[in-house]
């Protein structure tokens, strides 16, 4: 009996102080390699005239973030091998997940630069009533930060009071328009690509829950 748990603990010593860490330092390179290819934000052509919700049907998701779902099913896929160390996996993927949303950001970033939407991300005020907006409640909601006090009419005051502030800035400048249909096809690929991210690891995650 004394052997057997001299062995186990030897394992798990193992399996912790030198296993997951080799695991997570190989998956960051990938990681890193995955977001950083020239080919990884480059919005996919597709003949496809019709938009699909599947990706095998050509759902145009970018390179880099596809490269980062298969990622992160594949370590989350560890955690039925080694259901002790769920906490940990799951915890890898948070990390990869933030790595890929601060290239978006970076990507996002240099579409809008200087032009309204990046005008928008320095408004405190703009910024105080998006986190208010229903959309951002369910999702706080749906994270576990709930907010029991919002009501509906405090809901449609928000959206009142953001339209109207973006009414305000009307008419908008033709230079602060974006004009570039690249750019524009390259926001449209990031917000679909994330949400498609973000459901796919969301599914993963009920399957395989840390803890």
């Amino acid at each position: 009996m004394c052997r057997s748990d001299g062995l186990l603990a030897f394992v798990n010593n193992f399996l912790k102080e030198h296993f997951l860490p080799a695991i997570f330092v190989d998956y960051r390179k990938c990681v890193q390699q995955a977001i950083s290819s020239p080919a990884a934000f480059r919005p996919r052509v597709h003949a496809t005239s019709a938009y699909s919700s599947s990706v095998e049907l050509g759902r145009p998701v970018l390179q880099g973030l596809l490269a980062i779902d298969i990622i992160a099913k594949e370590v989350l896929g560890w955690v039925q091998l080694m259901p002790n160390y769920a906490t940990e996996l799951v915890e890898y993927v948070r990390t990869f997940l933030e790595r890929a949303h601060e290239r978006c950001r970076a990507s996002y970033m240099e579409a809008v630069l200087e032009k309204q939407s990046y005008i928008l991300l320095s408004r405190n005020d703009i910024e105080s009533l998006m986190r208010l907006e229903p959309a951002n409640i369910s999702l706080q909601n749906s994270t576990g930060e709930h907010d029991n006090n919002a009501t509906g009419a405090e809901a449609v005051e928000v959206e009142i009071e953001l339209s109207d502030l973006l009414l305000d800035m009307c008419p908008i400048k033709q230079e602060n328009l974006i004009h570039d249909d690249q750019k524009l096809i390259l926001l449209a690929s990031l917000s679909d690509s994330l949400e498609y991210l973000a459901d796919s690891v969301e599914s993963w995650l009920k399957l395989y829950p840390a803890g």
